[in-house]
């Protein structure tokens, strides 16, 4: 081993090992050629595949033109008519007004077809289940204080307190 090979030794704080390096060498200046990580980023020659360092290829002028922005322009669709109530239909607005008039959606695949019907069914046992309960609770409050007489048609074993 040479001489300064060995590693910096543990009682040395990086702090410290820090502030010696500049005080011998000076404050280390950034490189505008390296990231945050210092590293060095390559490109590919499109003619030889030779990887050469972004910061020649900037020194060169040989950086490939950036594409030009622009808007992303969306033409209308064709007319059709609805299969569902036989309008004509022109435009894109038209279109997302005769889905949402009929509670449509535009199909995005069966996973999240499947997804979006499962959440629509548990939306609705949620509110058959809360009306099941109300309804439970109302009747039972009916009774137990006779705001209203039970139907004759109904069979008395289901009433409550009537085992």
């Amino acid at each position: 081993m040479g001489k300064g090979s060995s590693p910096r030794p543990f009682s040395i704080s990086q702090q410290k090992f820090a502030d010696n390096y500049e005080a011998c060498f000076g404050k280390k200046e950034s490189n505008p050629d390296l990231d945050d990580l210092q590293r060095v980023r390559y490109r590919a020659h499109p003619e030889t595949g030779e990887m050469i360092p972004d910061y020649m290829w900037r020194q060169f002028d040989m950086m490939p033109k950036p594409k030009p922005k622009s808007h992303f322009i969306i033409g209308e669709i064709d007319p059709y008519q609805s299969p569902i109530d036989d309008r004509i239909v022109n435009t894109r607005k038209e279109h997302l007004d005769d889905l949402k008039r009929h509670g449509c959606r535009h199909y995005e695949g069966f996973d999240v077809e499947q997804k979006a019907a499962n959440e629509w069914q548990a939306d609705r046992d949620k509110e058959f289940d809360a009306s099941l309960q109300k309804s439970f609770e109302e009747t039972y409050m009916d009774l137990k204080y006779q705001r209203v007489e039970p139907a004759d048609h109904i069979e008395s074993q289901w009433l409550i307190g009537e085992d």
